[in-house]
């Protein structure tokens, strides 16, 4: 059957004229009548993408082969509204932007590829993924222990810190004893007057976020005069056996030690009594002859109110280095 020439491409569709009466239409178009020639269906050869993270933007390229080369239409028959199809200059593809979900959503999608006659189909579940907002760790703090270097200062040393996981900015503070926060720089020792009684140190971190880190806290006793005395003489009267250290054999080649708890007019204040004895060396005559250690050997460590167990550590180091 041959068209009046006077009929457009269109008005023939229009008018049901079909594919055979678009291949037999006028004498424009010359082509064989639908005779079956197309005899092959068109083969989806693709595989999809099926995930894609919420507010991500998803593409998913179509592919498909017709062994009649015959010119393929595509299409999508069943997909959720923000799918669309888009030809691009490297082929068609699914495309558009994921919504942010809840939890992970799956999605039916269908396409279909036709070459006019027959069609193949694709099914498949498209699942948007939800994902956990991104955790924003805590920075952690630092705080070293306290150094009282000499001790003869009367302060302590600390250094104050921290570190974020993140890499985010942080800023460090540190207060003492309770009392306001101050900024301090990352790493950076600061020097502090002992007081008498509780000596207590924190310190925390801020990230850019405002996240706060825990704080760290070291703290220290400081004891009173009295007590210090007390403590310096229970050292010195433990390891002199009585006021007389001596060596293996029993023999008086050691140091006498006592403590002047009441000073003297004779007797620098607090100072550490100590006679080097030696063998033939008569002990009445060496103890009226004693002689007085000031600071640059043992200080007077209770001035200086270093807590107990570094007046320990400070004494019992002096009488093993330098005593013996």
């Amino acid at each position: 059957m041959i068209l009046e020439s006077k009929l457009t491409r269109r008005e023939a569709l229009k008018r049901g004229a079909g594919l055979a009466g678009m291949l037999a239409f006028g004498k424009l178009f010359t082509a064989c009548a639908d005779d079956g020639s197309k005899k092959h269906s068109p083969e989806i050869t693709s595989n999809p993408v099926t995930e894609v993270n919420e507010g991500q933007i998803y593409n998913s390229k179509i592919t498909a082969t017709d062994e009649d080369n015959a010119e393929l239409e595509y299409k999508i028959n069943k997909a959720p509204l923000w799918l669309s199809m888009e030809e691009r200059s490297d082929g068609i593809y699914i495309t558009g932007m994921a919504p942010q979900v809840s939890a992970d959503t799956p999605n039916p999608v269908e396409v279909e590829v036709s070459d006019g006659k027959r069609t193949d189909k694709q099914e498949y579940t498209l699942t948007v993924k939800d994902v956990p907002e991104p955790v924003n760790h805590a920075p952690t703090a630092f705080l070293s222990e306290p150094d009282f270097g000499d001790g003869l200062s009367g302060t302590y040393f600390v250094t104050v810190g921290g570190d974020d996981e993140d890499g985010d900015g942080i800023e460090v503070y540190a207060r003492f004893n309770g009392e306001e926060w101050n900024f301090y720089d990352n790493g950076q020792t600061i020097e502090r007057p002992i007081v008498e009684g509780q000596n207590t140190i924190e310190s925390k971190v801020i990230d850019e976020f405002g996240n706060e880190s825990e704080i760290v806290m070291k703290s220290f006793y400081s004891p009173t005069e009295e007590e210090a005395r007390e403590k310096i003489e229970e050292i010195l009267n433990a390891t002199s056996n009585g006021g007389i250290i001596e060596d293996d054999n029993f023999r008086n080649t050691g140091i006498m030690v006592d403590y002047a708890i009441e000073p003297q007019p004779s007797v620098p204040s607090g100072d550490v009594i100590i006679e080097y004895i030696g063998e033939n060396d008569n002990l009445t005559q060496e103890m009226n002859d004693k002689e007085y250690f000031d600071a640059n050997n043992i200080p007077n460590l209770y001035m200086n109110k270093l807590p107990v167990t570094e007046i320990e550590l400070r004494v019992n180091k002096f009488i093993q280095d330098i005593w013996q």
